[in-house]
């Protein structure tokens, strides 16, 4: 009788002891398996905001292991400021100015810059139309009496942008404009996203040596989508929770239309990764 009871107990705490087991190699299985979705879904967002060599999207060949999306450009304040220290005529009045000339050096800065990529925008940042003159990038402000206006100017090194330029008048040009140090700033760069929008998903993600699927979303700051970027991937099928690792970085990037640059815009970068 003892020798049944022994054996009885037995079996049970060994089955007891392979469910636990099973249960146990299951649960690393998923921890395990939720690790690497994270690590892949960490390296693609840094590949993202990452910097990288160029590539042909219509040549699969270029298609590089890092995206690559930011791109360095710059930016500089201006202030035009209608008051009686910044007349360049110091006998003169003050006058409410229509089309007063502003006009930057651009050699100042020490480099060459794509010319077509120049956006000014004002305090409230509306776009303002601006021309090149020699060396000088010039637009026209209306300012009254005493009031000080800051105008942002930004320009990239390495875009495809076309030409925006705009008729300037030159007639008026009373006051001596502040031009403020040059700062340059990371933004994703809109020809690279439209490059990558056109890219083969199956082929980058060869390239970018990914073992899982993955999905790219940029989103503006109301949360618009600016690039949707994956194959077989519908938001109304996301998978179950535990099976996808969504990770996300507020970013800056440039915004255009018909291939003229408009704005620069914050938002942020989403990643999904899957199985």
């Amino acid at each position: 009788m003892d020798y049944i009871l022994a054996i009885g107990i037995f079996l049970l705490m060994f089955s007891v002891l392979i469910v636990f087991s099973a249960n146990y190699l299951q649960t690393m299985k998923n921890t395990l398996s939720v690790s690497l979705r994270r690590g892949t879904a960490t390296d693609l967002l840094e590949s993202i905001t990452s910097y990288d060599s160029s590539w042909n999207y219509s040549n699969v060949f270029s298609y590089p292991s890092k995206l690559g999306l930011k791109t360095d450009m710059y930016r500089f304040f201006v202030l035009v400021n209608n008051s009686q220290n910044y007349l360049k005529n110091q006998s003169g009045s003050l006058t409410a100015l229509t089309n007063e000339l502003v006009e930057i050096n651009k050699t100042a800065f020490g480099f060459s810059f794509d010319e077509n990529s120049i956006l000014i925008l004002d305090e409230n940042g509306n776009s303002v139309g601006y021309n090149i003159s020699g060396d000088n990038i010039i637009f026209n402000v209306n300012v009254s009496i005493n009031e000080a206006r800051w105008f942002t100017v930004y320009f990239d090194d390495d875009s495809n942008f076309t030409d925006q330029t705009s008729f300037v008048n030159t007639s008026l040009n009373n006051i001596t404009e502040v031009t403020y140090p040059l700062e340059k700033i990371n933004v994703i760069q809109y020809k690279k996203v439209y490059d990558l929008n056109l890219s083969n998903y199956t082929a980058m993600k060869s390239a970018l040596g990914l073992d899982y699927d993955f999905h790219i979303r940029l989103y503006n700051e109301s949360g618009d989508t600016f690039l949707d970027y994956a194959t077989g991937y519908d938001q109304s099928e996301i998978p179950e929770r535990g099976n996808v690792i969504a990770l996300q970085r507020p970013i800056i990037y440039q915004y255009a239309s018909s291939w003229k640059i408009s704005d620069i815009k914050e938002g942020k970068i989403v990643v999904y990764v899957f199985s």
